[in-house]
């Protein structure tokens, strides 16, 4: 979440809503002290007290916000795209953000023609889209959840949606197995270290976390992990696991120091 945050941001939007329901609690906490760091930008969470899908959760946070165009960020894709590229000054339209894989819009000069045809289809949907007030205020009138759905009934009705192709770095964290693979290639990543370097983005854990047997006896191993930096642990057996410079003690087993 804290890079299409940064991503936004730098895009030069100033009012940022969030939608949650899976851990809708730890986003609430963390959106309400986001005006602390970020002073002059307008944050809000908004909580699904059910899942309604990628278009209906979509649609009923923007019921909540004030009308004009709006660019739109998966809180589980990590890229280095600068979001302005997508914006666009025609309210009729909607641009989506599309990368090589995988294979899930038919894109041709720049225009998406469809959607999920497994013949036509020749870029991935990268989980970043922009539209303009317009084409907002149909989409609100469509019933789909699946917002790919509602985008393929605004289709068929002549609206516009545009493809922007990124060719740079670009990674799904929405996959629990991928989570550790995933920091050993970020780990090894020029374009991700340059990105976090453009957004100033460096952790901000609490630097005085300990984890200790005592604090851990219904768990005393550790397998297949992330200890972030300024992490610490003690007299545990670590397995499969990832460190970020971590000092710490114990038994480390098939890690990777970053």
């Amino acid at each position: 979440a804290e890079f299409g945050l940064r991503l936004l941001m730098e895009a030069g939007c100033r009012r940022i809503a969030l939608n949650a329901c899976h851990l809708a609690g730890q986003l609430e906490d963390w959106t309400a002290a986001l005006p602390a760091r970020f002073p002059g930008v307008t944050f809000s969470c908004h909580r699904e007290t059910e899942l309604l899908g990628t278009g209906g959760g979509l649609r009923a946070m923007l019921e909540q916000l004030p009308p004009g165009p709006v660019l739109v960020h998966n809180g589980d894709v990590i890229h280095d795209c600068p979001l302005k590229r997508l914006c666009d000054a025609d309210p009729n339209r909607a641009r989506l953000l599309v990368q090589q894989a995988p294979c899930v819009v038919e894109v041709d000069q720049g225009r998406v023609l469809g959607f999920r045809d497994p013949l036509r289809s020749t870029h991935g949907f990268a989980g970043v889209h922009w539209m303009g007030q317009a084409f907002r205020a149909r989409l609100l009138d469509c019933r789909q959840a699946d917002l790919i759905e509602s985008w393929q009934e605004m289709q068929l009705e002549g609206w516009v949606i545009q493809a922007e192709h990124h060719t740079g770095l670009w990674e799904d964290l929405g996959r629990v197995g991928d989570y550790l693979p995933l920091h050993v290639r970020l780990g090894a990543s020029e374009d991700y270290h340059a990105l976090c370097r453009r957004l100033e983005l460096k952790p901000d854990w609490d630097d005085t976390l300990e984890v200790s047997a005592s604090a851990l006896e219904s768990h005393p191993d550790w397998r297949t992990t992330v200890l972030w930096p300024g992490a610490r642990w003690t007299g545990a057996s670590l397995e499969s696991i990832i460190t970020c410079q971590t000092p710490g003690s114990g038994t480390l087993k098939g890690e990777i120091v970053l």
